[in-house]
C-alpha cells in the first residue's frame, strides 16, 4: 500500500501555482512595457493586479482549481491588456473601439465580472460555506465590490496621471452596471452548471 501524503503536500506545485507564476511574469512585463511607452495608466493597473495576484495566491492556494476555471480567468486578463496595448487604428486603442455599438471595455467588464462570480461561487463551495438562497446575492455583491475597487483605482489614476482616458462619471456608472449584469450572468451560469452536474450524477 502506498501513501499519498506526498501528493497532498501543501508544498507540491499545483496548476494554480503555475498559473500565478505565468501571470506574475506577464504582469511584470506589461508593467515595464506600459511605462516604457509612456502609458502610466496601464502601468498602475498592472502593478495593482500584480499585487492582487500575489495576495490571491497567498489566500487561495489551499484550494484546487480546475484547468477550465484558470483558462476563463486567463482570457479575462489577456482581454484587459489587449484593450490597452493593441491599436487597431492609428492612435486609438482597442479599448476605445466599438463593436455592435458597444465599447470594447464594456465587453471586458462584463466578461471579467461574469468570471469573477463563477470563481467566487467555486471558492465558496470549496470552502464549505453553506449559504443557501443567500449565496447568489452575496456572490453578486462581492463581484460588484471588486468592480468598485477597480473604479477607485481608476479614480486615483485620474487624480495623479494626466490624460488617462478613464472617462467621466457616466462611464464609471456604466462600468458598474455592466459589472452587475456580468455578475448576475456568472451566478446564473454557475447555478445551471451545478444543476446539470447534479442531474448527470443522479443518472450515472
Amino acid at each position: 500500500m502506498t501513501s499519498d501524503t506526498g501528493a497532498r503536500s501543501p508544498h507540491r506545485i499545483k496548476p494554480f501555482d503555475v498559473f500565478i507564476a505565468v501571470n506574475v511574469a506577464f504582469l511584470a512585463g506589461t508593467t515595464l512595457y506600459a511605462y516604457a511607452v509612456a502609458e502610466p495608466e496601464f502601468g498602475l493597473y498592472a502593478v495593482t493586479i500584480l499585487g492582487l495576484t500575489g495576495l490571491g495566491w497567498w489566500l487561495l492556494r489551499r484550494f484546487e482549481y480546475p484547468i477550465w476555471l484558470l483558462v476563463l480567468v486567463q482570457i479575462g486578463i489577456v482581454a484587459h491588456f489587449a484593450g490597452g496595448f493593441l491599436y487597431p487604428s492609428d492612435g486609438v486603442s482597442l479599448y476605445n473601439h466599438y463593436f455592435a455599438g458597444i465599447r470594447y471595455d464594456k465587453f471586458v467588464h462584463f466578461y471579467n465580472s461574469m468570471v469573477a462570480a463563477i470563481v467566487l461561487s467555486y471558492i465558496f463551495r470549496e470552502a464549505g460555506l453553506v449559504l443557501g438562497a443567500f449565496e447568489p446575492f452575496l456572490v453578486v455583491m462581492v463581484t460588484l465590490g471588486l468592480g468598485a475597487f477597480i473604479e477607485i483605482i481608476e479614480y486615483f489614476a485620474v487624480l495623479t496621471i494626466p490624460n488617462t482616458g478613464v472617462g467621466d462619471y457616466a462611464n464609471n456608472l456604466q462600468d458598474l452596471i455592466v459589472n452587475l449584469l456580468g455578475g448576475l450572468t456568472g451566478v446564473l451560469l454557475w447555478e445551471v452548471g451545478q444543476r446539470l452536474a447534479t442531474r448527470r450524477e443522479a443518472t450515472a
